[in-house]
């Protein structure tokens, strides 16, 4: 009953009618969702949300990584679904600081990728070369890199949004795959977007951290 108040109450804010015609929509796009969808126009695709979701919500969590967090009704499903989607066109820095031009002259020479990185969190490798570039500093040849950053957008902070260390998919193995992934499948222009949806429950998240470092598990997009 109070889950039936709590319906009415959102229908009545939304000002949706219980017409015939909606009520077989709806039936028809809960029972066959992906070729249904498809079909319908933009404007029943925001109506069949604002029927079937308490809130959607998009956190910025870092330079390129959003966080979707979907609330769905209980009677359509008593769960939270979210997923972090990895943006083509990372967030504008602007130019470098002095701070950081100091860094690039004293560590750029031989140190690895991955510590630079770090010293510079909000900066990917490939803005830092173009940096070092211009201040005509150059990079020792025969640096390992066996551990090191495969994409050339990524930032530290897209590994450890909130803190040093604290790696977003649980270890850095694991992250790096996904970036990776998501970097390699995503293009400013044609596929800006990539959505990496997490498991329901810790057992499935479980499953892929150790599916992801033997190498047998991808990312869900």
């Amino acid at each position: 009953m109070q889950t039936q108040k709590s319906l009415e109450a959102k229908k009545e804010r939304l000002g949706i009618m219980d017409s015939p015609e909606e009520k077989a929509l709806l039936h028809s796009l809960l029972g066959n969702f992906d070729q249904v969808w498809a079909e319908l126009p933009f404007e029943k695709k925001q109506r069949a949300f604002n029927i079937l979701i308490n809130r959607i919500e998009i956190e910025v969590v870092s330079m390129h990584w959003l966080r979707l967090t979907i609330d769905w009704l209980d009677a359509i499903c008593p769960r939270l679904d979210i997923a972090y989607i990895w943006k083509a066109h990372s967030s504008r820095m602007g130019v470098f600081t002095e701070e950081e031009d100091t860094i690039i002259r004293q560590y750029y020479y031989d140190a690895p990728k991955i510590d630079l990185l770090k010293r510079m969190p909000k900066r990917s490798w490939g803005s830092i070369r173009v940096e070092a570039a211009g201040l005509e500093v150059k990079r020792k040849r025969g640096v390992l890199v066996s551990t090191d950053i495969t994409s050339k957008s990524a930032c530290y902070k897209d590994f450890c949004p909130q803190s040093e260390d604290t790696y977003l998919f649980g270890d850095y193995a694991t992250t790096l795959r996904y970036i990776n992934t998501a970097d390699e499948s995503t293009s400013r222009l044609d596929n800006p977007l990539y959505a990496v949806w997490l498991p329901t429950s810790i057992e499935d998240l479980a499953k892929v951290v150790q599916g992801n470092l033997k190498g047998t598990a991808c990312a869900a997009a």
